[in-house]
């Protein structure tokens, strides 16, 4: 025999699963913050590393071709218009 649930029984049930979430939700947040507390924050990235200063110097060091270039710079979503 089938248990059937009514919509009263639904709403109880989703209830209690949300109230339990919120108690879930913080300790896993208590746990991430603590597992950070003491790293140092990572460091900003390096300007030499950006596409637009490497793919130039590649192309003037004639280790890429000019259509390699513009296939990479739009690949990378670069238009052409300077930074």
């Amino acid at each position: 025999m089938a248990m059937s649930v009514g919509p009263l029984e639904f709403l109880v049930v989703a209830a209690i699963l949300g109230l339990l979430a919120i108690p879930v939700a913080g300790v896993v947040a208590i746990v991430v913050m603590l597992a950070r507390r003491g790293q140092p924050p990572a460091p900003p990235p390096d300007p030499k590393d950006d596409p637009r200063v490497i793919l130039p110097g590649r192309l003037a060091r004639g280790e890429i071709t000019r259509d390699d270039y513009e296939c990479a710079m739009r690949a990378l979503g670069y238009t052409g218009r300077s930074r």
